[in-house]
């Protein structure tokens, strides 16, 4: 029987059939696993990225491949139709997406079994697939047919995977891409059907008890199932908070791990891995993660910026950092099941299917517990020492393994035991992983670390890291401003103000509270929806930056997708505000399209606003996209002014105008809380306003739309080299913004005054394009602007003083006037504070540091002597006299306060300066000389 095989084998015809076959092999793996993608973002466009759908998805896929495999040699003549079946599926897919969303909120709690449901078909046919082939391929080509069926499959798979990310979708559409690969798989469904309509015959019926697999290798298999399971998942989360939380981060893990199957079915074929060997390569190659990642991280910000700098070699370069990372012990794990069939001559689609269909079951578990336990308890450094424990454990339980390996396993786990312990650093992981764009910038932050607070849900990572002092939120790779920064408030605040009620309002994406609490306490009622569980665990570790919004009464908090939620209930909204992540970010991109805006649309009352933001991080044609995209779904688009390039969209399909002008001014402490916490007025909040008409500011009216099946936006923040900058667009909005838009809008509301508008948008952040136009827009047009703004100042600035505390007033407008270079007359305001209360101590210092400026050294040296009597052992005021006797040659009085001053500021060079000045005065006047320094 062999021989007659080889013959067959050798006969031209064989040959030919078994190319073709081989080729078909790498068609199917093309196509299969581009549907779990394709598929998943399908879903999650309908039903949101939440973790009900995602979960689905890959546990509903893994089942299938399973339950597939395991079936695969019942239906031995029927390749051809499995191929066509699974195109359907595709073709289903795309076209139905209409059905599958009345499908989907068909009834409350359907969510799950549908989704389940419609991916179960697909998955079994695509399962069924690769143990055919094989089984064909060994007919007409004896030997290692399983590895090498594997190899090609997988290779395809791999390629797929990137094609689809990087350029299939961007090209066509997520709609168009399904059915590319449909189209695919009808190829090759009509190319089994030309060719091979007489199959290969099933090999002959043997003995089922001796093809049963003895239970000590399932067992092993199983475990390492397990184990590359939770080493997927975990280089997931590490490869986010190194590149990224994006869909190309995700492609990226995807992609490797396919390549290492691939690769380690080669290495089985060529070089006769063992099921053993597999374990130990996986196991040496997680010593070198659990070793190397530091050094890998660094590696990585080292050639970030020269690989940005040429757009092809971005993408080469991660792929590249990821595989050192993970390829090897993805190609340990990869190779089990080649390495287990061997080059056997029993039923081979019989045979690798049960084996595929235990290694399906086994990353169910492996998920299934990763996402239900070790993660949430567990470091990432940990869970790398589980996939090595259990590794260990496998190459333990298979027989096959001889006792000199079988003593090595152990001492490996214990070396990587070793390499946690010294060289793993978690807390790399927790800084963001825009701090790996260059060596400085990973320094600057490493160097500012003060902690991290790490808490963990199913699927997400969240902290609060402290650096320099500063609290950061952080999930899963993003890491916010800071918590106690004043954007996200003023966010809630301008928002809400042009809202034309303060009854019902909506907020897409909790985060830190800080946006969804503020329109909380300045709206009757407020629904806050957020996708990220382990944030909304911990929401009560934030709830000083939040006003304590889990406390509020009038808060409703909900753990779901914007989307689904939106699509998913009737309640109409007076204001609806976006604050998620920026578009680049998976779960945030779909929050951005046209599609979700018609939707935001039916939840709005007809003269609802809705308010979305952004920042440079979309660049100038992102830019573009939003605002088109904006312009298109919406009738009225108004611009407004958070801070520097930070802007708000207000979108209604009625006139956008400050509908609420003294809302946060009349709350019962919320305007005292902004002009205490960050010296703002909160009358003036409407102020952020820059246009009414956001179609001004568009750059390229040609630019495509953003839409659900052409995520255009996630696309072009892609492409982008650095991703942080829109100089084009600032510089439009520096020419365009024109007060007589928000006079405009502001008319019967409110009486608009340009000058407070412009002191404003310069409170919020001097010399931002959106100040700067405006500063020029009213020199222009009014020639006694500066006369005006002074005088309007001034008088603001004294019905403070006579409303509150007058000395207060005084001292925040010298502040201003410090800032903005008039240090004349802020020396007059302290002054003015200072006479008004004596001991006021600050106002001393900055009267003092001001007087030192124009050389009035007697006074300054005055002024810091009384900051000295009202704050005893203050090193700055030790410093600042001691400054002062050095430059007058009064060394003997310097040499105490410096010294003082460097015992509390050890590393502060001006006081280490000063000292060595005083000390070398001193020395010189001993020795007889002139003390010149």
């Amino acid at each position: 029987m062999i021989s007659a095989r080889h013959q067959s084998a050798a006969d031209p015809a064989s040959i030919g059939k078994a190319r073709l076959l081989s080729l078909l092999v790498l068609v199917s793996g093309f196509c299969g696993i581009s549907y779990e993608i394709l598929f998943g973002r399908i879903l999650g466009n309908l039903a949101g990225d939440q973790f009900t759908v995602s979960g689905a998805v890959l546990l509903t896929f893994l089942l299938g491949l399973g339950m597939g495999a395991l079936a695969a040699h019942r239906l031995w003549r029927w390749l051809w139709a499995i191929e066509a079946g699974i195109g359907l599926c595709g073709l289903a897919f795309a076209f139905g997406t209409a059905w599958l969303d009345r499908l989907l909120y068909l009834r409350e709690g359907a969510l799950l079994p549908l989704c389940v449901g419609l991916l179960l078909v697909p998955s079994f046919l695509i399962g069924a697939s690769l143990p055919i082939f094989a089984g064909w391929l060994r007919s007409l080509a004896p030997g290692a047919a399983f590895s090498r069926s594997y190899a090609l499959y997988n290779f395809g798979a791999a390629a797929m995977v990137l094609m689809v990310e990087f350029w299939l979708v961007r090209q066509f559409g997520i709609r168009l891409a399904t059915v590319s690969v449909a189209t695919l798989n009808g190829a090759a469904a009509l190319m089994l059907l030309a060719f091979f309509r007489n199959p290969p015959p099933p090999p002959q019926p043997v003995d089922c008890r001796s093809a049963r697999w003895p239970w000590r290798v399932l067992a092993a298999l199983s475990l390492a199932g397990v184990a590359s399971a939770i080493f997927q998942l975990t280089m997931l989360r590490v490869a986010e908070c190194l590149l990224g939380p994006f869909r190309e981060t995700f492609a990226f893990v995807l992609a490797l791990v396919l390549l290492g199957i691939a690769l380690g079915s080669v290495c089985v074929r060529r070089w006769n891995w063992s099921f053993a060997g597999c374990m130990v390569v996986s196991l040496v190659a997680l010593i070198w993660q659990l070793a190397g990642l530091p050094t890998t991280m660094r590696g990585y910000a080292e050639g970030y910026e020269a690989a940005v700098s040429r757009p092809f070699f971005l993408v080469p370069f991660k792929m590249l950092v990821l595989a050192v990372l993970m390829l090897v012990p993805a190609m340990g794990f990869g190779a089990t099941v080649p390495a287990l069939l061997g080059a056997g001559r029993g039923h081979l689609a019989r045979d690798s299917g049960r084996l595929l269909f235990y290694v399906s079951l086994a990353n169910a578990a492996g998920f299934a517990l990763m996402t239900s336990w070790l993660h949430l308890q567990l470091d990432y450094g940990v869970l790398l020492l589980t996939v090595a424990a259990l590794a260990c454990l496998a190459l333990w339980l298979n027989p096959g393994g001889g006792w000199t390996v079988r003593s090595a396993a152990p001492l490996l786990v214990v070396a990587a035991l070793l390499a946690q312990r010294k060289a793993w650093d978690e807390d790399l992981l927790y800084i963001g992983h825009e701090a790996f764009r260059s060596p400085e910038t990973l320094r600057e932050k490493w160097a500012g670390v003060d902690a991290s607070e790490r808490y963990k849900g199913r699927n997400e990572s969240f902290s609060i890291a402290r650096y320099s002092g500063d609290p950061y939120f952080f999930t899963n790779g993003y890491i916010s401003i800071p918590l106690h920064a004043p954007s996200e408030k003023l966010v809630g605040a301008f928002a809400a103000i042009h809202a034309p009620r303060s009854d019902r309002a909506l907020v897409l994406g909790v985060g830190s509270g800080a946006t969804a609490g503020t329109v909380g306490k300045l709206f009757e009622r407020t629904d806050a929806v957020e996708i990220n569980r382990a944030v909304l665990d911990n929401l009560h570790r934030m709830k000083e930056y939040s006003f304590d919004i889990e406390a509020d009464p009038n808060i409703r908090i909900l753990h779901d997708d914007g989307v689904h939620f939106v699509k998913s209930g009737q309640e109409r909204y007076s204001l609806i505000v976006n604050t998620v992540t920026n578009p680049l970010y998976f779960s945030s991109s779909k929050l951005y399209t046209t599609d979700f805006y018609e939707l935001v649309k039916r939840r709005m009352t007809p003269d609802g606003v809705y308010a979305t933001s952004f920042d440079s991080s979309i660049g100038e044609e992102g830019a573009d996209i939003m605002l088109r995209t904006a312009l298109d779904s919406f009738r009225h688009v108004a611009v407004g002014s958070i801070k520097g390039s930070y802007y708000l969209l207000l979108c209604s399909d009625q006139a956008i105008r400050p509908w609420q002008p003294r809302l946060v001014a009349d709350h019962p402490w919320m305007g005292r809380f902004f002009r205490e916490q960050y010296e703002l007025r909160p009358e003036w909040l409407l102020y952020g306003q820059l246009l009414t008409d956001a179609g001004v500011l568009l750059g390229n009216p040609d630019c495509p739309l953003n839409t659900l099946d052409r995520p255009e936006l996630e696309f072009a923040m892609a492409r982008l080299a650095a991703g942080s900058d829109y100089p084009a667009f600032t510089a439009r909005v520096e020419e365009v913004v024109d007060s007589r838009e928000v006079a405009q809008a502001c008319e019967g509301l409110i009486d608009y005054d340009p000058h407070h508008h412009l002191l404003h948008l310069e409170s919020l952040v001097r010399g931002s394009a959106a100040a700067l136009g405006l500063r020029r827009h009213l020199e222009e047009s009014d020639p006694d602007f500066a006369s005006r703004c002074r005088q309007a100042e001034l008088e603001q600035v004294e019905r403070e003083a006579s409303s509150g505390e007058p000395s207060e007033a005084y001292f925040q407008y010298g502040k201003e006037l410090v800032t903005r270079g008039d240090y004349a007359e802020a020396l007059a305001q302290f002054s003015r504070a200072l006479e008004l209360r004596p001991d006021f101590a600050e106002a001393y210092f900055r009267r003092g540091m001001l007087k030192e400026y124009f050389g009035q050294l007697d006074q300054a040296l005055d002024d810091y002597e009384r900051l000295a009597e009202l704050v005893p052992g203050d090193p700055e005021a030790a410093y600042r006299i001691g400054s002062i006797h050095v430059r007058q040659r009064r060394f003997a009085e310097a040499i105490p306060l410096l010294r003082w001053a460097r015992e509390s500021r050890p590393e502060d060079v001006s006081v280490r300066m000063y000292l060595d000045q005083a000390e070398e005065g001193m020395r010189a006047e001993d020795e007889g000389g002139s003390g010149s320094l």
